[in-house]
């Protein structure tokens, strides 16, 4: 692997990345700023995003990038219009109740974002009409999640469990099913993280990367 650029993207330290297929990286900060890096000019775009810490940033489609943090909100953003009305839409569940950790796109109009209660480590994950910005389904109650353990693939919504003896990757039924349709065994320790392409890949805290078909 080659290191082949950096850039200063803030003041204060990154806490989430994605990239746009423009060569533009985003990336989010503990102080509610977004940064949009063109790698090829080297130019930085920024805004104040959230008044709180950002825990995650989506590239959803497009142009189109997704952000949750710690304030309960996710915003939608628009980047083919970075001026002054570049915030397409925001989505709030329950408001500041529930820290937004994670976020994915699901199909053609869908929107997966997971939840935590900041009073407790109990987790939801939501299912949002894209276009209405309506929760239309809810998995509650379902324990802790890796921070990047949230995936949908082809139909199913995968989440990494990271509770108290908790190392499996629940398969949950897009549509139908209102419990996990599998559970996927394998590692010894929390699953922290997941990415899928062609296979789905996880890492956990018992220091392993896996690959499953």
């Amino acid at each position: 692997m080659e290191w082949v650029n950096t850039n200063s993207c803030e003041v204060n330290f990154v806490t989430a990345v994605d990239t746009l297929l423009d060569e533009r990286i985003v990336c989010s900060s503990g102080t509610g700023n977004i940064t949009v890096w063109d790698m090829k000019t080297g130019k930085n775009n920024r805004w104040i995003a959230h008044t709180h810490w950002i825990e995650c940033v989506k590239v959803l489609f497009g142009l189109t990038i997704a952000s949750g943090a710690r304030d309960g909100i996710i915003k939608i953003w628009d980047l083919s219009n970075l001026g002054d009305n570049i915030m397409y839409r925001g989505l709030q569940y329950l408001s500041n109740e529930h820290i937004v950790t994670n976020i994915c796109f699901a199909g053609a109009d869908r929107l997966v974002s997971s939840h935590q209660r900041t009073d407790s480590n109990l987790y939801v994950v939501n299912i949002w009409d894209f276009n209405s910005g309506v929760v239309i389904k809810q998995f509650r109650n379902i324990g802790l999640l890796g921070i990047s353990a949230l995936q949908y693939y082809k139909g199913q919504i995968l989440i990494g469990l990271s509770y108290k003896n908790g190392k499996d990757i629940a398969v949950w039924d897009f549509v139908f099913y209102s419990k996990p349709t599998e559970m996927l065994s394998g590692h010894e320790g929390k699953v922290t993280t997941l990415a899928v392409g062609d296979k789905l890949v996880s890492g956990s805290k018992d220091k392993t990367v896996k690959v499953w078909k």
